[in-house]
């Protein structure tokens, strides 16, 4: 006579067997796709911390087209609508060209400048300077910087007599009076657009078509407007 308590046996040993091969197949499967899904979080970080700042130290900064200068309106769509664009433009091709170095503390300072003339109206091309360079904070990881100097330009006379304006420039990619601007940080650059609309201009060329033409004085704040679009790029 068969032993059914035996048979009975066997087949639970076996029902056992079966189950244990499973969970541990099972077991060897959720680590093998544990392991497969701990390897991609970690090249993640390590692509993570490998990325960094894009701007460290030294860098160049070049303007791009669209960039406007205005005074003594408040008024923003007369902003939008004048033709006061800063170089690049139609008239003047070449672009504003910055160097400047980046201290640990976040603070930068132009080592060198090259600003082409405003094209203004026919014969007045007023060149452009910063007696003592720009300086300004750079934070990337708060998405902002500032560009403060002074500005100084000077339009020559038929006659050979300079013409000088000179007037606090206080950009930043953040907001400025009615103004905002960008910070964008690209794979190997950053766009930034600067605005300032909270400076005064209270001085003048003193000859009065020129100053008229300008718009000139503005000595309200919010009465000026300053936007330019600047790649920053590490050297």
């Amino acid at each position: 006579m068969t032993d059914v308590n035996g048979y009975l046996c066997v087949l639970a040993s076996k029902s056992m067997q079966r189950r244990t091969a499973l969970s541990l197949l099972g077991g060897a499967l959720t680590v093998g796709l544990a392991g497969c899904l701990g390897d991609d979080d970690e090249g993640d970080e390590g692509d993570t911390d490998g990325d960094g700042p894009v701007i460290t130290d030294r860098f160049r900064a070049e303007s791009r087209e669209g960039g406007l200068v205005w005074f003594g309106d408040p008024d923003e769509e007369e902003f939008r609508d004048s033709d006061l664009f800063l170089p690049p433009s139609e008239e003047i091709p070449d672009p504003v060209e910055l160097e400047a170095e980046l201290d640990d503390d976040g603070t930068w300072e132009s080592t060198s400048l090259d600003f082409p003339p405003i094209d203004v109206v026919p014969g007045i091309e007023p060149e452009v300077e910063a007696p003592n360079g720009f300086t300004g904070e750079y934070d990337e990881e708060a998405g902002l910087v500032t560009v403060e100097g002074q500005v100084r330009a000077i339009v020559e006379t038929d006659g050979g007599e300079e013409l000088t304006l000179e007037f606090p420039l206080n950009a930043t990619s953040g907001e400025s009076g009615d103004l905002e601007g960008e910070f964008d940080v690209r794979e190997n650059s950053v766009l930034v657009t600067v605005v300032d609309n909270e400076s005064v201009v209270e001085d003048t060329f003193g000859q009065e078509f020129v100053d008229e033409t300008l718009n000139l004085p503005g000595r309200f704040s919010g009465d000026n407007w300053f936007e330019l679009t600047l790649e920053l790029e590490p050297l």
